[in-house]
């Protein structure tokens, strides 16, 4: 099986990550010279600010990697996780060995529904698999990353207790069920925390310290250190 030849679109440098993320100012003004995404994510997590280390990651790791970050990161919480999840977060990492189908990946999300990080991880899987981006030519973005961003974020999330999967999930309709919408970039963005400006001071250091375990997770993938080369 064939991985999709995108790793060429990973940003080489923060500061060209940086221009198309809608990071925080704060994160923005830490963005320095000939510094690289994975120095910039761990110079964001080094100052507490979580949730921009987590989309900077997203973009700035190759997509095997991503995909097996967002995948770990529903195992960390897979004891809250329907059976479904867990099994699309499985199939994900096997993706990311050469072990999994694009047909087993759209299998997974047909049963999920994106309802959790576990499908998630399997949405970016599958993205990455077929290449999947917003826009054509050098202005093209991939959508893999958004698709890890949300596996992150909702797993931060239920780790929390701030979101509890359904074993069940609806869609609105049953049309959004169908393969063709599920295997292309036609599905919704991938989910992510509220806005910062939305949250009281307190809460928005919660949702940072609840990242915090993740961003470690992905620093160390990032890094080598069980990811995917």
């Amino acid at each position: 099986m064939a991985f999709a030849a995108i790793s060429g679109m990973v940003p080489t440098s923060a500061a060209s990550l940086a221009s198309r993320l809608p990071l925080t100012p704060q994160a923005q003004a830490l963005v320095a010279p000939g510094q690289s995404p994975i120095q910039l994510a761990q110079t964001l997590a080094a100052q507490g600010m979580n949730r921009d280390a987590v989309s900077v990651l997203a973009s700035g790791m190759q997509p095997k990697q991503g995909v097996s970050w967002a995948a770990a990161s529903a195992k960390m919480v897979e004891a809250k996780l329907p059976p479904g999840e867990v099994k699309a977060a499985e199939l994900a990492q096997s993706w990311t060995q050469g072990q999994a189908t694009e047909g087993q990946l759209t299998s997974a999300l047909q049963q999920t529904q994106l309802a959790g990080p576990g499908s998630w991880s399997a949405q970016a899987a599958l993205w990455s698999q077929q290449g999947a981006t917003l826009g054509t030519g050098a202005g093209a973005t991939p959508l893999a990353p958004k698709a890890v961003e949300g596996a992150v974020n909702l797993a931060a999330s239920v780790k929390a207790g701030a979101l509890q999967v359904p074993a069940t999930p609806q869609l609105p309709s049953a049309t959004a069920l169908a393969a063709p919408q599920i295997a292309t970039p036609q599905v919704p963005s991938a989910p992510t925390m509220v806005s910062l400006d939305q949250l009281t001071p307190p809460q928005v250091k919660a949702m940072n310290d609840a990242l915090a375990p993740f961003v470690q997770l992905g620093l160390k993938i990032a890094g080598g250190a069980g990811g995917i080369a």
